[in-house]
C-alpha cells in the first residue's frame, strides 16, 4: 500500500536511540495492561485487584517465581528458534504450533509409554527428528516459491 498519499514516509531505521528503544516495548506492555484492564472492568472486575494477585502468584513466592521461569522457558527457546528460522530467510510460521504439536505428540507418548521412561524418551527424540524435517521441507518450499514471485 502506498502510505505517502496520506502523509505517511515509511523507512528503514538504522539506528534508534536507547531511550526509544526501551520505551516501545514498555509502552506496548502498558498498552495492553490498559486495554485487558478495560475489559476486565466492563466484566465487573477490579483490574488493581486482578492484577495484584496475578503479580503475586506469579513473583510473590519462590515457587510462583520458579513456575513462571519454567513455564517461560519453552516460549522464550521457541522465540529464539523462530528468530533464528527469520534471520535466515527460513520462513517458519509455525514456532508456537510446533511446540504445542510436540506437547501434545509427547503426552500421548507418555500415557502409552508410561511403563518405560526410556522408550519415551527415544519416541519423544525420533518424533521431533522428523516433525522438524517436515516443516524445514515446507518452510524451505515456501521461500522458494516466495523469491520466484509465486
Amino acid at each position: 500500500m502506498n502510505w505517502e498519499r496520506f502523509g505517511i514516509k515509511i523507512e528503514k531505521q538504522l539506528h534508534t536511540t536507547p531511550l526509544i528503544s526501551f520505551s516501545i516495548p514498555l509502552l506496548a506492555i502498558l498498552l495492553a495492561l490498559l486495554v485487558e484492564g478495560v475489559f476486565l472492568f466492563i466484566s465487573g472486575y477490579n483490574p488493581f485487584g486482578v492484577y495484584g494477585v496475578l503479580f503475586k502468584g506469579a513473583f510473590g513466592t519462590w515457587y510462583g517465581l520458579s513456575e513462571s521461569i519454567v513455564t517461560a522457558i519453552p516460549l522464550i527457546l521457541t522465540g529464539l528458534g523462530v528468530s533464528i528460522a527469520f534471520r535466515m530467510v527460513l520462513v517458519e510460521y509455525r514456532g508456537g504450533g510446533a511446540v504445542v504439536h510436540g506437547g501434545v505428540r509427547c503426552q500421548l507418548g507418555g500415557s502409552v509409554l508410561s511403563r518405560c521412561p526410556c522408550l519415551h524418551t527415544a519416541a519423544c527424540h525420533v518424533h521431533g527428528r522428523f516433525h522438524r524435517r517436515s516443516s524445514l521441507g515446507s518452510a524451505s518450499r515456501y521461500t522458494q516459491s516466495i523469491e520466484r514471485g509465486k
